[in-house]
């Protein structure tokens, strides 16, 4: 599924994009349009999985500030990685969170107990209602992202995908650009 030309062509795809999301982001003009329809995007997945959490919004609007603050300042701002790992850990609990409140949504009654105390990113990611919803390839980009993908060759299991949300936990490759390539991913969720 996710063969070497395949993850090339992944990397490529998601730092043009990503690019160019920092671009609109680093202009002032463009940014506040840009989180305006955001927000915009949210409040409709809001609405229409009746996520019961008006915090969440909150959440959101402080991730855009964060981001556009971190744009604003200096790489040899004293705290700045502080900063960026922060919001960036931040996006990653964010993506959960809303995609837990989602599946809570519209599942069966059964599953909500399991999920409240013991789902996690991988759980909700493997589950038949998330790939129902975002679809089955948003999914496997998702999980190659946030988590990895375990694959079989010649017996030798092997975890394929960049695994944001584990590097972050050990401090590896914090900078404002991971920040970015996170919020992506958070904004390619919305408009799915």
């Amino acid at each position: 599924m996710f063969s070497h030309s395949v993850q090339y062509h992944h990397i490529i795809i998601f730092g043009v994009c990503d690019a160019v999301l920092g671009l609109v982001i680093g202009d002032e003009c463009t940014s506040s349009l840009f989180f305006e329809v955001t927000i915009k995007e949210f409040e409709m997945i809001y609405k229409k999985y009746n996520i019961d959490d008006c915090r969440m919004i909150i959440e959101l609007e402080g991730i855009l500030d964060s981001i556009v603050y971190i744009y604003s300042i200096s790489v040899e701002y004293p705290f700045y990685r502080t900063l960026v790992y922060g919001v960036s850990q931040t996006i990653c609990a964010f993506i959960e969170k809303l995609l837990r409140k989602v599946f809570m949504n519209t599942c069966d009654i059964e599953l909500l107990d399991f999920l409240e105390s013991q789902g996690t990113l991988g759980t909700l990611l493997a589950s038949d209602e998330i790939k129902n919803i975002l679809g089955v390839h948003l999914v496997n980009i998702i999980t190659y992202e946030m988590s990895y993908l375990q694959n079989q060759e010649d017996g030798i299991r092997k975890d394929i995908g960049m695994n944001w949300r584990n590097r972050l936990i050990h401090i590896s490759g914090i900078n404002i650009s991971l920040a970015v390539h996170l919020f992506n991913i958070l904004v390619i969720i919305f408009i799915n």
